[in-house]
């Protein structure tokens, strides 16, 4: 376990992505939850995760993005075993889905599955590298459920991950063909997205 998350806390630290501190946070009125605060303690109670979304983002591109949110995947059966944990340790939160709040409603940390195609090739690799997060912000942007704004900052991220990084190509088509039904249709628009954010 602990070369598991050894990435991703070298990571952490390294680029400071817990933009807000919990002094910030408690002078707006929000509780406040850190990214390494939630994978020390899923590590220290052997659950397997991955943070991904803003935090991870920042630790690749070494540019931290305000967020109050964790983004953590899990196994689908360590889901309640997650959950309860949080929200055990952090009285003051609830479960409202696969969000935990705290009590005026904010979220605080997501908690999702590798019961999605994308989030199981992350727990499958253990962390996020660039190619994986490239895939993930692409297919986030082609989402029909995805709000417009959120896809527009997917889209944004997906240009700073592949102009920032020395991306393998050939391993971010391995990684979108593992995650994607529709492989054929978006192999080569990621193609081109990749190309144009090096130009």
């Amino acid at each position: 376990m602990a070369e598991f998350n050894e990435d991703l806390d070298e990571v952490l630290e390294a680029s400071m992505v817990d933009v807000l501190s919990e002094s910030q946070s408690k002078a707006i009125g929000r509780r406040f939850i850190s990214s390494s605060d939630i994978s020390s303690l899923l590590s220290s109670n052997n659950i397997k995760h991955v943070i991904i979304g803003a935090h991870a983002l920042g630790g690749i591109t070494s540019e931290p993005r305000a967020t109050q949110d964790v983004d953590v995947v899990v196994k689908e059966g360590d889901y309640d075993k997650t959950v309860d944990l949080i929200t055990k340790t952090y009285p003051d939160t609830y479960d409202d889905g696969n969000r935990i709040k705290d009590k005026t409603g904010n979220v605080l940390v997501d908690v999702l599955t590798d019961r999605n195609p994308i989030y199981r090739m992350v727990m499958r690799y253990g962390k996020i590298t660039p190619e994986m997060m490239l895939v993930m912000k692409f297919l986030s942007s082609k989402s029909p459920l995805r709000r417009k704004d959120k896809k527009i900052q997917d889209k944004a991220d997906f240009f700073n991950v592949a102009g920032k990084s020395n991306i393998d190509l050939e391993e971010s088509l391995h990684l979108l063909r593992q995650s994607d039904e529709e492989f054929v249709l978006h192999r080569d628009e990621m193609v081109d997205w990749i190309k144009d954010a090096k130009e």
